[in-house]
């Protein structure tokens, strides 16, 4: 019982100095954000001593991105480069050529949610995150115009198009269309 104790104690005080450290570098904050995080952030910022517990404004701090990611699709062998802010994304062809650069949290307005300024955390293939039985981009473009149909306001993708899974470390996710570099949210788990 005394040694449990005594490592409860020892683990207590490095969350506290791992926690103490990580403040000190202070948050990170992306040189372009959407209205819905630079509002919520405020709301936040005038009522600092809100119950964390119970306000859906509190996000906790805000880690710096990871290192810069890179997905390549194999079809087109295009590549898919998340930049060193962790909000950009690029996409640059077999050739070597920049087709588009992107912010999709803020051409989006999404809202922060788990993490004051969330930063891209994961890119995918669309069929690691879709039902196996059918063509992972048939299914995202079929989903896509069902929502489209019951009222969502997003540019239509084409018949043919293909998507690429993104992820956000604050776990909302959504599809990038590879021709254009469109981001549609899907939702947030």
């Amino acid at each position: 019982m005394r040694r449990r104790a005594s490592d409860l104690f020892t683990v207590a005080c490095i969350t506290a100095l791992v926690a103490s450290a990580s403040s000190l570098a202070g948050p990170v904050v992306p040189a372009q954000q959407s209205n819905c995080e630079i509002h919520t952030n405020q709301l936040k910022a005038q009522h600092p001593h809100s119950n964390i517990l119970r306000s859906p404004w509190w996000f906790g701090g805000t880690p710096p991105p990871q290192p810069p990611a890179a997905y390549r699709d194999a079809p087109s062998g295009i590549v898919f480069y998340v930049e060193s802010d962790g909000r950009h994304l690029a996409a640059i062809d077999a050739k070597g050529r920049l087709l588009w650069v992107r912010n999709p949290f803020v051409e989006a307005n999404l809202c922060p949610y788990r993490s004051a300024h969330p930063y891209i955390s994961h890119l995918d293939s669309a069929a690691a995150h879709s039902p196996p039985t059918i063509d992972a981009n048939t299914w995202i473009t079929n989903e896509l115009y069902d929502e489209m149909h019951h009222g969502r306001m997003v540019p239509r993708p084409e018949r043919n198009a293909r998507f690429v899974y993104l992820e956000f470390n604050s776990s909302q996710y959504g599809y990038v269309n590879i021709s254009d570099g469109y981001f549609y949210p899907m939702g947030q788990n």
